[in-house]
């Protein structure tokens, strides 16, 4: 039984709970989204999840310029502007009035606070369609941000007989990766860029410590998943396939490693939360790069999810 000290830790900010998802480990499972991530990757498709406080979001699809916003809202701000609406994001405000005047739900907060009995509470909800396989994910933002609530959390929910994974960026302190990891069943393990230089411009962090948690995980008893976000013109050159490819030769252990293509699903948020999109020219793959790139992580004798093997 694993012994801690640590404080109680009233509350965190969590996005959303996603329920029934099949894409964040085996089963069925309910994936936590915390707020909070210290990378500020570029291709990021959650952008609301980058910063750990609560913030307004805007969905104008939904938004029908009744401007019953602008009137209530304090200190100027959403205003009026020639087409659109004009939103200060930055304020520090209560923006309730100006979400609780829009009848049409465009205006949310995205982040709300939760007790970890809360969300424990929330989960076990779900527990009924876990079965044998499922569980829950814990996800971000970065999850380990939030260590203290998290190894609560999963402790209580160990407890209940709960499956429990961890996907994370890799980006803490050592002693925080190595209190939290035991707590879980398994890990999900970004890979994001090879090249240092690269990896700090594209995402703001080195990758100098994600790549040494990555070995000090796998040299754990806690079965560790690679996830590659597969970046096209960014981490899908010839040089960081293979610098990949032999870093992973050298774990101890690891279950698969997961192509995950790029996709511009989340494209549509960065304006929905005031921010700006920094690669709106980029593409998503075709399947027959992915493939290419699938087969020559194969050939390099890397264990890849979905060639001739289990996946989830």
């Amino acid at each position: 039984m694993l012994q801690s000290n640590r404080k109680t830790v009233k509350s965190a900010n969590v996005i959303n709970i996603q329920r029934f998802s099949l894409q964040d480990g085996p089963g069925i499972r309910s994936t936590v989204f915390f707020k909070g991530c210290p990378l500020k990757c570029m291709w990021c498709s959650n952008p609301e999840s980058q910063r750990t406080e609560p913030q307004l979001q805007f969905n104008k699809v939904l938004c029908d310029h009744c401007m019953k916003c602008v009137k209530v809202c304090p200190e100027n701000a959403i205003r009026s502007g020639d087409k659109d609406l004009i939103f200060d994001f930055e304020k520090k405000i209560d923006w309730s009035p100006c979400i609780d005047a829009c009848n049409r739900l465009a205006l949310t907060m995205s982040g709300k606070s939760m007790t970890v009995d809360e969300l424990v509470s929330e989960l076990l909800k779900d527990q009924v369609f876990y079965g044998e396989d499922g569980g829950v994910t814990f996800s971000g933002g970065e999850a380990l941000l939030h260590k203290d609530f998290l190894i609560q959390a999963a402790r209580k929910l160990k407890k209940e007989g709960v499956h429990l994974i961890l996907d994370t960026s890799g980006y803490a302190a050592e002693d925080v990766v190595g209190e939290v990891v035991p707590y879980f069943d398994e890990v999900f393990f970004d890979i994001k860029h090879m090249d240092n230089e690269k990896h700090l411009y594209y995402t703001g962090v080195n990758n100098q410590r994600i790549l040494s948690n990555l070995y000090m995980i796998s040299e754990m008893k806690v079965p560790v998943a690679i996830r590659y976000p597969m970046i096209p013109g960014i981490n899908d050159s010839l040089d960081n396939l293979k610098a990949m490819a032999d870093f992973i030769s050298t774990l101890p252990q690891y279950t698969y490693l997961y192509v995950l293509p790029y996709h511009r699903y989340g494209v549509s948020k960065y304006e929905s939360v005031g921010m700006t999109y920094k690669l709106p020219d980029l593409k998503a793959p075709d399947k027959n790069r992915v493939d290419k790139v699938k087969h020559y992580f194969a050939s390099s004798g890397i264990r890849v999810a979905g060639l001739f093997n289990k996946q989830y």
